[in-house]
């Protein structure tokens, strides 16, 4: 769990220093859909869409 944990962070240290502002959605129960929608510095939006799997 701890190296998942340490994955997210670095994920977001990454997001942080290239977008100005960043949020995550995630929706469902087993199967997760996962969205993070970021801003660019110039106003543009960027957006990565994934699913994961709770068990």
């Amino acid at each position: 769990m701890m190296k998942d944990i340490d994955k997210y962070k670095m994920l977001q240290s990454f997001i942080n220093q290239h977008f100005g502002h960043s949020m995550v959605y995630k929706y469902g129960a087993t199967k997760v859909g996962v969205y993070i929608a970021c801003t660019t510095k110039l106003g543009e939006v960027f957006v990565l869409k994934t699913f994961t799997v709770e068990t």
